[in-house]
């Protein structure tokens, strides 16, 4: 995908410029027509490019000449080097992305379905995604979403789309968001997009909630088993520091070597265990045989699936991808 190099004007007359992404100059003029901006002038990002009006239709193609073999490789390798981003992005290192980013690294759903209803509500009014995320981390009450959007501003200035900042955070954009954005930030209809990714996190709380209703009695009555052994275990230690000074089980350090160790595998599970499949596959197989709990457990994904499926069908994402990653949505 190609850099252009854009000015134009905004509704109260002021002029705007800086670089997008596209495939051809139509498209980005488009884009920047949905964005309420009355396009001025539009060039390749590339310094050997002149400048090429909006306003004035382009020369008809000429024939050019056969082009010996060797010569087409190397124009093919032009075309490809001119189609490079100016800057490229750089990656996250592995330990923000696979280690800090799944433990500590979230974002509460709350603040995500906020953040693209306001932007959507900006890009709706024309507002450029640049002035958009700065608008939008200052207003942002998460100190990771805010530092989030404020990298996101300097990579859009630079000429990035909000998409490919977006995806440097697995951790907080899921793959299906990813995608729908990407597909509306081609097709030039972000402002829209945003608003059915807005509707489509509502969606993911109110089935949350739902879940968190549900599981609500094993959950107390865990908790409760919980505190009972805690319980137990300083009425043992209370007789038998009389009797002889004996700990109780949950006192001794030898307990806790066995114990902890356990404690820690259970939670990094939990948050690990969705980043490979034939884990997911093996625990939910074990999962849908339990009485009870297999049902609902069943019920939940499918209604995840069913969600994110037309969440990204109505957006506009080819089937086959959608389908896959709806399953891995549930």
């Amino acid at each position: 995908m190609a850099v252009y190099h854009f000015k134009a004007k905004d509704r109260k007359g002021s002029v705007e410029s800086g670089l997008m992404h596209g495939s051809s100059m139509e498209q980005v003029t488009g884009r920047l027509a949905q964005q309420g901006l009355e396009v001025i002038e539009v060039e390749s990002a590339d310094p050997s490019h002149d400048p090429i009006p909006v306003q004035e239709p382009a020369p008809a193609p000429t024939q050019a000449p056969a082009l010996r073999p060797e010569e087409q490789e190397g124009s093919g390798q032009q075309a490809r080097q001119e189609q490079r981003p100016i800057n490229p992005i750089e990656q996250r290192n592995i330990v923000a992305t696979d280690i800090a980013g799944p433990i500590v690294g979230g974002v509460a759903l709350k603040h995500l379905q906020f953040l693209f209803r306001q932007m959507a509500t900006m890009f709706e009014a024309g507002i450029g995604p640049a002035h958009t995320m700065d608008v939008l981390a200052k207003q942002s009450t998460s100190p990771k979403l805010k530092r989030l959007l404020i990298e996101t501003k300097d990579l859009v200035t630079e000429g990035h789309p909000v998409s490919a900042a977006f995806a440097r955070y697995p951790e907080v954009f899921t793959p299906v968001i990813i995608s729908m954005l990407q597909i509306s930030e081609e097709g030039g209809f972000i402002a829209q997009q945003c608003g059915q990714i807005a509707d489509y996190l509502e969606d993911e709380i109110a089935l949350k909630n739902l879940i968190k209703r549900e599981t609500a009695y094993p959950k107390i009555v865990l908790i409760a088993a919980v505190v009972l052994i805690a319980v137990v275990n300083y009425v043992i230690g209370s007789v038998l520091e009389k009797a002889g000074g004996i700990d109780a089980p949950l006192s001794r350090a030898s307990t806790w070597y066995i114990l902890g160790p356990v404690l820690i595998g259970i939670w990094l599970y939990t948050k690990y265990y969705k980043r490979s499949p034939k884990i997911q596959e093996k625990t939910q197989g074990v999962l849908f045989h339990l009485p009870y709990i297999g049902g609902m457990v069943h019920g939940f994904a499918m209604a995840k699936f069913g969600r994110a499926f037309a969440a990204m069908y109505k957006s506009g994402v080819p089937m086959a991808k959608a389908l896959k990653l709806a399953g891995q949505a549930s």
